[in-house]
């Protein structure tokens, strides 16, 4: 079993998250054809992270605690939802430019890259203040690292 508790490992995704984010939203600052080519590669590497990041949380952490904070959880997911649908948008956008982006599709990637980049940060802030530091009075060791196997296997 791991011996970092689960809500560390998660926090620990989430600082690696907040990089790539700010990588993302410092990549509407080009122009052109540098602003797509930048957006590409921070949206590739943040999902590189952020899916398998949902993926554990959706599967094993959540569930596991589900039972106990029910409207919390609720809440979380559609925040998941969420970012899963403006990182739809993003890719779909990032994917139909060529070359330059016109004007239209500028504003739209900047756009779509700070809502990404607020709701992904307002996430990761609820998911800390509130799941991670019940979870962290909750949870006994034992639990933790668990859940900690479980969300490494996935």
């Amino acid at each position: 079993m791991s011996a970092t508790p689960a809500s560390d490992l998660l926090r620990a995704e989430h600082r690696r998250m907040e990089a790539d984010l700010d990588r993302l939203l410092f990549a509407t600052k080009r122009s052109g054809t540098d602003m797509v080519l930048e957006l590409r590669h921070a949206f590739s590497a943040l999902q590189r992270l952020s899916q398998p990041h949902f993926r554990k949380e959706d599967n094993a952490f959540y569930p596991y605690l589900r039972a106990q904070f029910p409207e919390l959880l609720s809440h979380l997911d559609e925040q998941h939802e969420h970012a899963r649908e403006l990182e739809r948008h993003l890719l779909e956008l990032l994917e139909s430019i060529d070359c330059a982006p016109d004007k239209r599709q500028q504003t739209e990637l900047i756009r779509f890259a700070a809502e990404l980049y607020d709701v992904t940060q307002h996430h990761i802030v609820d998911e800390e203040d509130q799941l991670l530091r019940l979870a962290d009075s909750w949870l006994s060791q034992e639990q933790q690292a668990s859940l900690a196997a479980n969300m490494t296997d996935l």
